[in-house]
């Protein structure tokens, strides 16, 4: 009887312990996922800034560039919440 204690107990811990392992690699992954998104945005947004300097005073094209920020995050908030 020890003996299926004992066994039992190792088999739950390497689990628990594989688990933690895996929900720190998934961790890792999407932050460094979220870093390079979040740096390719920035460029993206300067971009656009930039072009928009060409035709408009640069406030009006920072203010152009905030809103849509602001409208894209509001969309992607509203998408990610439960519809129950």
């Amino acid at each position: 009887m020890e003996y299926l204690k004992s066994q039992l107990q190792r088999t739950l811990i390497r689990s628990v312990r594989n688990s933690i392992r895996q929900f720190f690699k998934t961790l890792a992954l999407v932050l460094v996922g979220v870093s390079l998104v979040s740096i390719g945005m920035i460029f993206i947004w300067l971009g656009v800034y930039e072009y928009l300097t060409q035709f408009l005073a640069k406030w009006l094209a920072w203010l152009i560039v905030g809103v849509i920020s602001i409208l894209l995050g509001l969309v992607l908030a509203l998408s990610a919440m439960s519809r129950r």
